[in-house]
């Protein structure tokens, strides 16, 4: 299952929600793949930290790239894709191969 996590608005909380989902997964034994596609690059950041800070569960991440070749996206239960219109060909990509979307909304 691929969910694109988007929003049109940065700050929205893509990145944590992303980050947290693919921890919970992770938690839960399913295979999750992580895919920052936002420029900002805050996933990939709190990825890392995570694993300098020695965490377990580990987050597989990926790159932005991975999203145009979907069939590498198989063999995962849980694909994660983080991605707002600071990049708006990446999130065009990512809607095309998505079986769902969720748009975070600030309160």
């Amino acid at each position: 299952m691929i969910t694109v996590i988007g929003s049109l608005k940065g700050g929205s909380g893509k990145s944590t929600i992303a980050f947290n989902l693919a921890v919970w997964l992770a938690y839960a034994r399913q295979n999750v793949l992580a895919i920052d596609a936002d420029p900002q690059a805050t996933l990939t950041d709190v990825v890392e930290v995570r694993e300098e800070e020695g965490f377990e569960p580990g987050v597989r991440l990926a790159h932005k790239e991975q999203l145009w070749y979907p069939d590498r996206l198989e063999g995962h239960d849980e694909v994660l894709v983080d991605v707002g219109t600071a990049d708006l060909e990446s999130l065009k990509q990512a809607i095309r191969v998505a079986d769902r979307i969720l748009v975070p909304v600030p309160p």
